[in-house]
């Protein structure tokens, strides 16, 4: 009888001590759950401990945000935080970019969308109106962002193509792939990007410059246009600028380069946005946005979707500058003394209009 009363004693302290050990365990890894998450949203929404520059494939992973991811006058002023999540962004990376924004003051962070197979453009840019960037004083960077090859090419091309993207990127450290295809109906993923990149690598930069590889950029004239936009109209924290599209119509013919069916876009009229050859915005503006991203409806005209619809949905301000233009102006120096953006040079142009820019005997 007396070593039965024991046995059942002490199997009842097992029973609790394995219940106290279970709880134990089950609330740390809570706690360590949580934390997790909330560095995550604080900093980025995937992590990587690849090395900057490297080769590699890393699945980006999006956590369900949730009132406590956000300070509640965010979530006051931006009430789509707490609206359902529509879109994964499951896309893996192939080339990280040795560029960082990490401990340094940037003002600027230049953003190119490119072809991944437009080297030489890449060279144009680095050597002309990118090449701002080298020069620490100036504290800016510039990042090109690509995405990938159809897997239905030539697989031997294809190899080739990409040891060269490779080298390049080696070389420069200034290319961000995607392995979404590489297609002008694919503009919106790539402008995702860029906001992905900004949010996780550099959320401190001041303006992010957004800019096709056809365009010619007076970057010197952009920052002192941007500093005399600010002390004069005292815009909110979060803005984009550049040429304002107002009450466009989509095309609905369906020869149309830009044709939008009825089923794609049942609205009459575009929101009102900025014309995506080359438009600036905040970092603050540049956070919403991406937030924006994972909540609207993807579509395929990338300044519609993140400059009109997103804007919208984040209440992002958006303002017109004469100052940008999605025209082709006259490639000259001199047309650029008081220009920031123009659109469709070829690569003879640009660099024209760069060395006449920066002739110091250049008359106009």
């Amino acid at each position: 009888m007396c070593c039965s009363n024991l046995f059942k004693v002490t199997g009842r302290k097992l029973i609790i001590l394995s219940l106290f050990v279970f709880l134990s365990v089950a609330l740390y890894a809570r706690s360590t759950y949580f934390f997790s998450i909330h560095t995550l949203s604080s900093n980025s929404s995937a992590q990587t401990i690849a090395t900057p520059g490297d080769i590699f494939s890393h699945k980006l992973q999006h956590i369900p945000h949730n009132r406590s991811l956000f300070a509640a006058q965010l979530v006051s002023d931006h009430p789509f935080l707490m609206e359902k999540i529509i879109h994964s962004d499951n896309f893996e990376y192939i080339i990280r970019p040795r560029v960082t924004c990490s401990g340094q003051e940037i003002e600027l962070a230049i953003c190119v969308v490119i072809s991944h197979d437009n080297h030489a453009g890449r060279s144009v840019i680095r050597r002309t109106w990118g090449s701002y960037a080298n020069d620490p004083k100036n504290k800016a960077v510039l990042v090109f962002f690509v995405g990938s090859e159809d897997k239905e090419s030539a697989t031997e091309r294809r190899w080739v193509r990409r040891s060269r993207l490779q080298e390049e990127a080696s070389i420069f450290g200034d290319i961000l792939q995607e392995n979404y295809i590489d297609s002008y109906r694919n503009l919106s993923l790539k402008s995702v990007s860029i906001l992905r990149w900004v949010k996780t690598v550099c959320p401190k930069t001041k303006y992010i410059l957004k800019v096709d590889d056809d365009m010619y950029v007076n970057i010197p004239f952009l920052m002192t246009t941007m500093q005399e936009f600010v002390t004069e109209s005292s815009p909110p924290s979060a803005f984009i600028i550049g040429s304002m599209q107002v009450n466009a119509l989509p095309k609905r013919d369906p020869s149309s380069k830009w044709y939008t069916s009825y089923s794609v876009f049942q609205e009459e009229r575009y929101p009102d946005y900025v014309s995506g050859p080359s438009y600036v915005m905040t970092s603050a503006a540049a956070v919403l946005l991406y937030e924006a991203t994972l909540r609207v409806a993807r579509f395929w005209l990338e300044d519609v979707y993140i400059t009109g619809l997103c804007a919208r949905k984040a209440k992002v301000r958006v303002y017109d500058s004469k100052y940008f233009s999605y025209g082709k102006p006259l490639a000259s120096g001199c047309t650029f003394r008081t220009m920031v953006s123009g659109h469709r040079y070829t690569q003879e142009e640009i660099i024209k209009i760069h060395t006449e820019l920066y002739d110091p005997n250049l008359k106009c």
